[in-house]
């Protein structure tokens, strides 16, 4: 599977797939039907090469970091919307 180009947030959601098979339903938007059907045959194999908690913190973290800098750059914008408009005005 390449994962290359993915962002941190898809990145995470499979990291959180190889643990918890409930995920899938919602990642469907997010991966390809074969991206997929990798993911849950790794959720099904039984010798894990990463223990789950470790990787669920992990998966915790980084979505936490998506949302952050999701947040943050709106409320760039905002200020860069104000700045243009004060600048406009002077």
């Amino acid at each position: 599977m390449n994962t290359q180009d993915w962002g941190s947030l898809k990145i995470a959601t499979a990291v959180k797939m190889m643990y918890d098979k409930t995920v899938a339903n919602d990642a469907q938007e997010m991966f390809s039907a074969d991206e997929l059907r990798k993911l849950e045959s790794y959720h099904e194999y039984d010798g894990h090469k990463f223990p789950r908690d470790p990787c669920l913190r992990v998966y915790k973290l980084m979505a936490l970091v998506h949302k952050t800098r999701a947040q943050t750059v709106s409320e760039l914008s905002f200020l860069i919307d104000k700045a243009m408009e004060a600048h406009e005005g002077t």
